[in-house]
């Protein structure tokens, strides 16, 4: 992973800048944020902003990727999460291969998803209000006085995982 300066002063920088365009897009596509003025510089209606990164790929067939990173370590317990409510069912090692072995002793079929942009598909609480800055690279599109209120989760907040997977399982009970 590299961070935006060392991306950006690499050779492969056009096709870094179109993985950003299509993060925007993707981000755009699915709803994850509304634009909002801020008043203060510090923070709007009394909660902090959060600041952002990229976090820049290039994967095993040459495409570069690019994924707009929240900094969670800025998150106040209480505040931005619940600290008592913000994790996510995980499988560790033994798990997968306990189903490995149930799917050989009894002939089953396997099938293995990946979803692009999976956590902006997670969705907050109506009570959540989690603003972060404009990123890097996102100045184009907006003010400097602009924040984004998150609509949907993103990559690095604490609470991230457990909204995705509500919608997972969620999309699994209409299927």
């Amino acid at each position: 992973m590299l961070n935006y300066n060392t991306a950006m002063n690499s050779p492969n920088i056009g096709k870094r800048c179109v993985a950003i365009d299509e993060e925007y897009q993707r981000m755009k596509k699915s709803n994850v944020f509304t634009l909002f003025t801020r008043v203060k510089k510090k923070d709007v209606n009394g909660q902090l902003i959060l600041d952002t990164t990229w976090a820049m790929k290039r994967k095993a067939n040459g495409t570069q990727r690019a994924r707009m990173v929240a900094n969670g370590f800025q998150q106040e317990a209480g505040n931005h999460y619940d600290p008592y409510n913000f994790s996510s069912p995980a499988a560790n090692e033994v798990t997968y291969r306990c189903v490995l072995v149930f799917m050989i002793i009894f002939d089953l079929v396997g099938n293995v998803i990946d979803i692009s942009g999976a956590f902006l598909l997670g969705e907050f609480d109506a009570t959540e209000k989690i603003y972060i800055s404009v990123p890097i690279d996102f100045e184009k599109y907006y003010d400097t006085n602009d924040v984004l209120l998150l609509n949907r989760t993103l990559y690095g907040l604490k609470q991230s995982a457990k909204p995705f997977y509500r919608q997972l399982i969620l999309y699994r009970a209409r299927a």
